[in-house]
């Protein structure tokens, strides 16, 4: 079912709110005591359930993308 699935992503959703709320893969990771390798890994699970890419990742910045702010908002 689809509830069923969607109820199995809460987690993953809480960590990418944490994560734009943050700023950071780092600073998000340190909050919940994962290493941000294992938060980087959750929120590409994310994205590859919803479709969808929710932020632009460089090594030095992190942007949300316009349909991670929709599913944030």
């Amino acid at each position: 079912m689809i509830s069923q699935k969607l109820i199995a992503l809460l987690p993953d959703l809480a960590s990418f709110t944490l994560v734009v709320q943050e700023e950071s893969f780092t600073a998000a990771a340190k909050k919940i005591s994962v290493t941000p390798s294992a938060l980087s890994k959750t929120i590409t699970r994310l994205e590859q359930a919803l479709s969808v890419k929710l932020f632009e990742r460089t090594t030095r910045k992190l942007i949300i993308t316009e349909a991670g702010k929709k599913i944030y908002e």
